[in-house]
Order: structure tokens, then sequence, then C-alpha cells
């Protein structure tokens, strides 16, 4: 029988090395708050939003390129029992990028808060401005 060993890898990969990839892949996920709150000694810099910013893209990128690489992988190698990552792998990329882009939409943008009070405020400035310059005018 060809596929009993097929089997024997798919049963090692559902109950050894899938719960391994999944606490490597979330490591870096806790690293960060352990890092934003000092602990260990880590500390996020001057700048913390960048960091985070940085950190959950460069994760999300490195996981989207292994998920890529999952399918030629497992052909060249000529193992299958690699295909049985790949999901986790993709979520685990859609995870941080999505993190990655609400961290600059919540914090790095503030809903776009800042640019409509900006834009508010010189709109009422420019308005104060004609009113004012056609008072002084007539």
């Amino acid at each position: 029988m060809p596929f009993a060993s097929d089997r024997k890898a798919l049963g090692m990969v559902r109950r050894q090395l899938k719960p391994l990839v999944l606490v490597l892949c979330a490591l870096p996920l806790a690293w960060l708050p352990a890092r934003a709150f000092g602990l260990a000694g880590a500390r996020l810099g001057p700048n913390p939003i960048d960091e985070i910013m940085d950190r959950l893209g460069e994760w999300g990128l490195r996981l989207l390129l292994a998920t890529l690489l999952v399918s030629p992988l497992a052909v060249e190698l000529r193992k299958p029992w690699l295909v049985g990552l790949r999901r986790m792998l993709g979520l685990y990329a859609f995870a941080y990028l999505s993190l990655h882009f609400l961290n600059w939409l919540v914090l790095d943008q503030w809903f776009g808060i800042r640019r409509a009070r900006g834009r508010r405020s010189r709109a009422n400035a420019t308005a104060r401005l004609e009113a004012h310059s056609t008072t002084a005018a007539g």
C-alpha cells in the first residue's frame, strides 16, 4: 500500500507539526505587548507606533511568502504533507497584515480625524478671513 506512509505523514503533521507551527507563528505577535510594556528589558523605541506597524508588516510578508512557497516546496521535495500547513500559514499572514492595516488606520491615522479637523479649521479660518476682509473694506 503506497498510501500508508502518506497517511502516517499527514497524521504526524496534524499531531506534532501543526501545534509547533501555531506556537512559532504566534511568538512575534506575543512579543509585541512584551516590548510595549518593557518586559524583559525590551522596548519599542522612540516611535512605538511605527515600530509596531513595521514588525506586523514584516512578519505578515514573511508568512505570506512562506504560504506561497509551501506548494512548490511540496512538489519539489516530494513531501505532500507540507500542504497541510498552508492554510494555517495563510491565516496567520492575513491576521498579521490585517493588524498592520488596523494599526495604521487607528493608531497612526486616528481614522482620519486629525486630517478632517484640520480641513474644518482651515475652512473656518478662510471664512473668518473673508468675512473680516469684506467688513473692513465696506
